[in-house]
Parts: C-alpha cells; sequence; structure tokens
C-alpha cells in the first residue's frame, strides 16, 4: 500500500527507473557463465583436446605423408644409382647427420639428389656403393632411395605415434559418454 493514499504501487517493470534494461541481463548472464561444466563434459573435453585430437590430426599428417609419396612416384622408374659423398647436416635438436648423395643416369643425363631420410651409415654404404633408386618419370630431380624405411618411414613414423593417442582418446571417450 502507498502510505498517502493507500493504493498498492504498481510493480517494478525493468527501464522506467532510469536504469538500462541491460543491467538486468547482464547480471543473468554472469549468473549462467557461473555454471561449471559437470564432470562428465569436462572429462570428455580433456580426453577430446589431449588426446583424440592430437591422434586425429597426427593420423591425417601421415596419411597425407603416404599420399603425397604415392602421388610423387605414380609413374615411377627404378634404376641404380651410386652413393658418392655424404653431406653432414647438422640440425639443432637431433645432432648431426651424414645424408648420402646419390647420382644416377637417366636418358642422355646425370641426376643427383641427397637422401632425405639420411638412413645409410658410412660404415654400411661408403661412397661409391651402388643403390637402388626410384624416380618420377616425368621430373627425374624428384627422386629417393629405393627402400621402404626413405620412402615411407616418416609417415609410418607420425602414424605410429598418433594412432594409440587417437585410439586411446576415442575410447575414452565413449567410455565417460556410456556411464
Amino acid at each position: 500500500m502507498d502510505p498517502q493514499g493507500g493504493r498498492a504501487a504498481p510493480p517494478h517493470r525493468p527501464g522506467t527507473d532510469g536504469r538500462p534494461i541491460s543491467g538486468h541481463a547482464v547480471s543473468a548472464t554472469t549468473r549462467a557463465r557461473e555454471k561449471v561444466l559437470p564432470l562428465k563434459h569436462r572429462l570428455q573435453l580433456f580426453f577430446f583436446l589431449v588426446f583424440f585430437l592430437p591422434g586425429l590430426l597426427s593420423v591425417a599428417y601421415s596419411l597425407t605423408l603416404l599420399a603425397q609419396t604415392a602421388r610423387n612416384f605414380s609413374d615411377s622408374v627404378r634404376t641404380r644409382g651410386t652413393i658418392v659423398r655424404y653431406d653432414k647436416q647438422n640440425k639443432r635438436r637431433l645432432g648431426q647427420r651424414f645424408c648420402p648423395v646419390v647420382t644416377f643416369q637417366h636418358g642422355a643425363g646425370n641426376y643427383q639428389f641427397t637422401d632425405a631420410w639420411c638412413n645409410k651409415s658410412v660404415q654400411d654404404a661408403p661412397p661409391g656403393t651402388a643403390v637402388a633408386v626410384i624416380f618420377k618419370a616425368s621430373d627425374p630431380s624428384v627422386a629417393s632411395i629405393d627402400e621402404f624405411m626413405a620412402l615411407y618411414g616418416k609417415s609410418l613414423f607420425v602414424g605410429v605415434i598418433g594412432a594409440p593417442f587417437l585410439l586411446l582418446g576415442g575410447a575414452l571417450l565413449v567410455r565417460v559418454r556410456v556411464r
């Protein structure tokens, strides 16, 4: 009741007393943000970000490397080449590596490349050693030593590291989802 007139005071309506209406919405938003995700959803998010997503990305990168190798050597030609020397490469985190420089003939030209995998050792294959070479017929400058690890080693390495993360993350996501 109004003390002066005896009538009931009208109910308060937001925005009629000079305060902005958004002040009320902000407090509701603040209350909504204060609500914490349930433990189940926090665990799912954690397993997704820490295990599943990195595993998925590394397996996808591994498959991309595999496809790139297959594309590079789809019209491949195999021949014999010779290791002429070893180039010393300094890698900041890997230390020093010695990568074989291989020369081979195709048609009327001589071609030379440095093996990127660097898995040959100077003791096992000294300069002058014959090696199998695979190269792209349309572009002989795209070449590699014709061995499984030289062609697919990087892809295999990345995939072997990523697959357990992908599988573990997927299993944990499913397990948390079921419970």
